[in-house]
């Protein structure tokens, strides 16, 4: 999805975000070769090559400098790897998009084969809190899957249909995470709201009710906004997982450590 919007919108529509409240307005506005080998897909990871040959292990904590290493397994279900590289590649791909639009260019990301396992390697240099290290864990395995949903559950319309995420402030000073349709989805957004009038369209991310608003009339817009409850860190990791699209297969948390020199 393009990263950067229209400078001129046409209409903006408002989604107050609540479990139980909102509604929708109209506006004028803006992824073995041999066991434990290591496979460097993303940027090139801070490795301890020495320290490794003078202990001849292959343990990952030796591996890495200082920092905080998170490993996920990718799977295609609960129990086997992806049956394809390109999976595990794209999957490393956004991973690596999710870091550098939270600014830690400088976080690596590997994706090596451990037994019948595929697994991906996030090392950051940073001895992370515990409240981050939940935070970073959950957005990097969040597949980032957008979908808007009728009182009967059915899909109105899901990411393949949104070119653009980013987040911004409103008119009242509040930060807002706005959605850029496709054409196409302006058209099925149009036809949703037409069809829902009175009712609610809940918003999920990942199976997670972000927002459920309620419609108050037909909108035909090219924008849409996600209003409320957002700090400017949980806006920039909802745009960016959304931006960065959808991993290809599943991405679990294995295990968080914390390196020390």
């Amino acid at each position: 999805m393009k990263k950067s919007l229209k400078t001129i919108i046409l209409a903006i529509l408002i989604l107050s975000v609540g479990f139980t409240g909102g509604y929708f307005v109209s506006k004028r506005t803006d992824d073995e070769k041999a066991q434990n080998e290591t496979v460097d897909i993303g940027e090139p990871g801070k490795k301890k090559t020495d320290d490794k040959e003078k202990s001849g292990k292959e343990s990952k904590n030796n591996d890495y400098e200082e920092g905080t290493l998170f490993v996920y397994q990718a799977s295609t279900d609960e129990s086997s790897p992806p049956s394809k590289e390109e999976e595990i590649e794209a999957a490393v791909s956004i991973m690596r998009m999710r870091l550098d639009a939270q600014g830690l260019n400088e976080a690596t990301v590997n994706a090596r084969k451990e037994k019948e396992k595929a697994l991906i390697e996030v090392w950051i240099p940073k001895i992370l809190g515990q409240k981050r290290i939940e935070k970073m864990s959950d957005y990097l395995s969040k597949a980032g899957n957008l979908s808007f949903r009728d009182a009967s559950g059915k899909e109105l319309i899901n990411g393949t249909h949104i070119s653009g995420v980013t987040p911004i402030m409103n008119q009242d000073g509040n930060i807002v995470v706005q959605l850029m349709f496709t054409q196409e989805g302006q058209k099925l957004f149009a036809e949703a709201t037409a069809a829902n009038v009175g009712r609610h369209i809940a918003i999920y991310v990942d199976n997670a009710l972000i927002s459920n608003p309620n419609v108050n009339e037909a909108i035909n817009s090219d924008t849409c906004i996600i209003e409320g409850g957002f700090d400017d860190e949980s806006a920039k990791m909802l745009a960016s997982q959304l931006n960065s699209g959808i991993y290809p297969c599943n991405i679990d948390l294995v295990s968080v450590d914390q390196i020390s020199e």
